[in-house]
């Protein structure tokens, strides 16, 4: 019988220790890029108008992307007035697109009869849009018109989960204005 060489049988350790490096590199990077936003977003906010219809009070707003950057809705806007404690967080009644830089359109805040009839001293509103992160890209495809809403729950971890609304914008300090006729075309992206 003839002897066989022993058949060498090459160690795995260091394969097995670039796969565990690649992937610490891929986490951190990814990590970065959940918390870091590609670049910050800046909005402005100009008041335009206040119309009254039976029940309610309509505040209209022209909100502009200033920023290098998309921001994305949810647009909270919180109302502060002068000499008050309390802030009164508003919804808004906006297009659910995209703010691309320099593009802007127009958000309408309905008031309550109380908060409008709290309205004698001077008031600013801020308004809060979602920064440009990984967490952003994926609430935005998620909740979109059309995309696939709470069907994606499964899939979404955790930690990637809802909007950070870091981008705030604030008007300047306004004084209560009389109320006017409502406009033609509510809403929407300004001619």
């Amino acid at each position: 019988m003839e002897d066989h060489p022993a058949t060498h049988v090459p160690s795995r350790r260091p394969l097995k220790r670039g796969i565990l490096i690649l992937v610490a590199a891929l986490l951190s990077i990814g990590a970065l890029v959940v918390t870091k936003p590609f670049s910050h977003g800046a909005v402005s906010i100009q008041y335009l108008s206040r119309y009254d219809q039976p029940g309610s009070t309509y505040l209209r707003f022209a909100v502009t992307n200033i920023g290098p950057s998309v921001v994305f809705p949810p647009g909270l806007f919180v109302m502060e007035v002068e000499g008050m404690t309390n802030q009164f967080r508003l919804g808004a009644k906006m297009p659910k697109e995209r703010l691309q830089p320099g593009k802007g359109l127009i958000a309408e805040c309905l008031l309550s009869d109380k908060v409008a009839a709290g309205l004698k001293g001077r008031w600013r509103m801020r308004c809060y849009f979602g920064d440009n992160t990984l967490r952003s890209w994926i609430s935005w495809w998620q909740w979109r018109p059309g995309g696939p809403g709470a069907s994606a729950n499964w899939m979404i971890p955790r930690f990637l989960k809802g909007m950070p609304a870091t981008v705030i914008g604030s008007t300047d300090w306004n004084e209560p204005a009389p109320p006017s006729e409502p406009p033609s075309s509510p809403g929407g992206n300004p001619p």
